[in-house]
């Protein structure tokens, strides 16, 4: 089966973010890792460290939502469940799954659009210092 993501939506507490929602850009989990020579070699390789780099949500929003503008300044360290839904298909039977997504961390970056004449810009917001992260 292939499954191919249909669509998406991103809820933070009582945020809802269905209507404004642009695209989001799930974290992706990376191995830190150091580089290491052998003495007399010629060939660098990877040591895994046992750790995992620290994750990073990021979602693009049209226009800008004050319900979820509003928190960046409120709670700098407090730490909240965002919670993705995704719609998955199976492109050869049709088949639909739903996919859940859920990560606790600190809402840490807001970064407005580039201004452009009359268009409607938003912002591009950073979950940083992310504690949990399941993917159902």
């Amino acid at each position: 089966m292939d499954f191919v993501r249909k669509a998406g939506n991103i809820y933070a507490d009582d945020l809802n973010l269905w209507m404004s929602l642009a695209s989001y850009k799930l974290p992706s989990p990376k191995v830190k890792s150091e580089a290491f020579l052998p003495g007399g070699g010629i060939m660098e390789l990877d040591v895994p460290l046992g750790s995992i780099e620290p994750l990073v949500f990021q979602f693009n929003t049209k226009g800008m939502p004050p319900t979820l503008h509003g928190k960046f300044g409120m709670s700098l360290s407090e730490r909240r469940l965002w919670t993705v839904y995704e719609l998955l298909q199976d492109e050869l039977t049709g088949v639909k799954r739903e996919r859940i997504i859920t990560m606790r961390g600190v809402y840490g970056e807001a970064d407005p659009d580039e201004m452009k004449g009359r268009g409607m810009q938003g912002y591009a917001y950073h979950i940083k210092s992310i504690t949990e992260y399941e993917d159902v």
